[in-house]
């Protein structure tokens, strides 16, 4: 199955790799299950609604 096409401007394609200690990552792991949504979607959220991504 294929993932349906976006235009270029909205495109998620460019990679961020960080290290977390075991309780950050439990946290996103819990942050994430309770949104119903994979850690890195959760990531992504936390990252484009930080005051600091968007000054």
């Amino acid at each position: 199955m294929w993932r349906p096409q976006v235009s270029p401007d909205v495109a998620r394609r460019n990679r961020v790799v960080t290290m977390v200690t075991d309780a950050e990552f439990e946290t996103l792991q819990n942050l994430a299950k309770n949104e119903g949504e994979s850690i890195s979607s959760c990531v992504h959220d936390i990252l484009v609604s930080s005051s600091k991504f968007n000054s």
